[in-house]
């Protein structure tokens, strides 16, 4: 059967909600665990942060001590996740906003960032990193 049937096959019956729990979603979730498990673990080393769950779709991680916010947001319908950086004072540069996709690679979905899988570890560390550690060196953060 070629691409175009089972294109129209697929529109004609698009999958329900019920039948297909969103791998994105899981994606998403595992996501939000980990950067709580990040959080508590900055608390315990000494800094200061407050993770807030603003809505069902997104995070914001406030590092008080820095005047640095990152607000993670999911986009499940666009399988996207994005991320931005807002700063708490008048006198704090902030980095530019990202965003990481949400693709099938095989069974599991996974994410990417500018075409290249990453794990979820490392897209927490690129989203976290900014506003967690802000002094290090740009080279050092994207590493």
């Amino acid at each position: 059967m070629g691409w175009t049937k089972v294109e129209s096959l697929e529109h004609e019956n698009p999958p329900s909600a019920l039948d297909d729990p969103s791998p994105s979603q899981s994606v998403w979730v595992r996501l939000q665990n980990g950067i709580q498990q990040d959080a508590e673990e900055f608390r315990r080393s000494g800094g200061e942060c407050k993770l807030d769950h603003v809505s069902d779709n997104q995070v914001r991680l406030l590092n008080s001590g820095a005047g640095i916010a990152a607000v993670i947001t999911a986009d499940l319908d666009a399988k996207t996740i994005e991320y931005r950086y807002e700063a708490e004072r008048d006198s704090i540069a902030v980095p530019e906003q990202g965003i990481l996709t949400i693709r099938r690679h095989g069974k599991p979905e996974q994410l990417y960032s500018a075409d290249q899988p990453v794990s979820p570890e490392q897209a927490r560390r690129m989203i976290l990193e900014p506003a967690l550690f802000p002094d290090l060196p740009t080279d050092q953060a994207v590493a």
